[in-house]
């Protein structure tokens, strides 16, 4: 997986899990603002009203009460309904326009008291759940005003803002996301270079890490220490070519035929005149075993002779053939050799390979051999000759 794909998985997790954290905790926070508000929601109407309200209580005007309760509910709040009612729990006003429902008609319930005021009853309406709350209207009068929360309609705006804060946390992961993408681009747009001019490196081809200067310290370091590198390499290799350019100059100017082998018994090098008397050329020989392009028998017996390469590979000794020693070239001409084969040594004397010298003596086997037949000749002449004599 790229380094971008991994930026951007990351940032990813993290704007998610943090999206998704902030989301339930503010949820959580709704909640129980939710639980709490309906409490601080009756009290300060409580509080608002008793102002309003003492001195028409206390005067025992109720139209006057009923159509400040009214005028409050007609706005557009949870406020249910609104009602006051005496000592002995009988009715003195209240909100409603076609007379007091049936079902407000109860003994309270007494539920928790947290904030001071009581939670009486709660109701299962058509326009939804609805919790009535109760609370003293005068400190010292037997009046007590009900004040009716629908809680479903709390709920449909939690709800509300919560659907709200869930978009904009999806639409503030969003922009992190593509920020996170935009990111990871810059951030691992030196890397890709670098990457591409490494692989240009490895491949033996001209790099240049120098358009890295403007990126971060630590690329910039990299992008050095590889272009110090790629120079080093580059003067090693100008020397290695040099090097063998020499060698191959040497090998060629040599008057002997020369072919060497690693140590495993495979042609590695051949000069021009190894070629022209094996019959083969470099390129067919090279990668390919010494004794299948140097076979050579005894001119005498015309068997064939060891081939010296595994002697001098398993000894390390230098072998020299014999003078009988006649090489079959790959086109069948046959040629009179002398040569000797001797281990190539590594500054550890250990064996990494052979190389074989060896020469035409055609011409000088044949002129030896008619030299040979000649004296034969002569001397059976004068044995002939005493034979007569005698």
């Amino acid at each position: 997986m790229k380094i971008s794909q991994r930026i951007f998985l990351l940032i990813l997790a993290i704007s998610s899990i943090s999206t998704l954290t902030n989301f339930l905790l503010t949820r959580h926070q709704g909640k129980l603002l939710h639980s709490n508000s309906e409490y601080l929601l009756a009290q300060t109407v409580v509080q608002s009203l008793r102002r309003a309200l003492v001195q028409d209580v206390i005067d025992g005007n109720k139209l006057r009460v009923s159509e400040l309760l009214h005028s409050i509910i007609q706005n557009n709040n949870p406020i249910e309904f609104l009602y006051v009612t005496t000592d002995n729990h009988r009715i003195f006003a209240h909100s409603f326009t076609q007379g007091f429902p049936r079902y407000l008609l109860h003994q309270p319930k007494q539920y928790s008291n947290p904030n001071g005021v009581q939670l009486i009853h709660k109701y299962q309406l058509q326009q939804g759940l609805v919790y009535e709350y109760n609370e003293p209207l005068i400190e010292g009068l037997d009046f007590n005003l009900h004040i009716g929360i629908n809680q479903t309609y709390i709920t449909k705006i939690l709800e509300k803002n919560t659907q709200t804060i869930l978009l904009i946390s999806f639409i503030l992961m969003l922009l992190f996301l593509v920020i996170a993408f935009y990111w990871g681009k810059q951030i691992t747009h030196p890397l890709t270079v670098l990457t591409k001019q490494i692989q240009r490196f490895a491949a033996g081809k001209s790099v240049d890490f120098t358009q890295q200067g403007r990126v971060d310290p630590e690329i910039r370091q990299l992008a050095i220490a590889f272009q110090t590198a790629a120079k080093e390499r580059q003067q090693a290799i100008s020397e290695l070519q040099e090097r063998e350019q020499n060698l191959s100059i040497t090998l060629n100017s040599i008057g002997d035929a020369v072919i060497t082998t690693d140590a495993s018994g495979f042609v590695s090098r051949m000069n021009p005149i190894a070629e022209t008397l094996t019959g083969w050329s470099f390129q067919e020989a090279k990668g390919k075993l010494l004794k299948s392009i140097f076979p050579i028998i005894n001119a005498s017996t015309r068997e064939p002779i060891e081939n010296p390469v595994e002697k001098v590979l398993a000894t390390g000794e230098t072998v020299y053939l014999s003078n009988h020693t006649t090489l079959i070239a790959k086109d069948g001409s046959e040629y009179q050799i002398a040569d000797s084969a001797a281990p190539i040594l590594n500054e550890q004397g250990h064996i990494f390979g052979m190389v074989l010298v060896f020469n035409d003596v055609t011409e000088q086997y044949r002129l030896r051999e008619q030299t040979k037949i000649t004296q034969q000749a002569l001397y059976n002449k004068e044995k002939e000759q005493r034979e007569i004599l005698n």
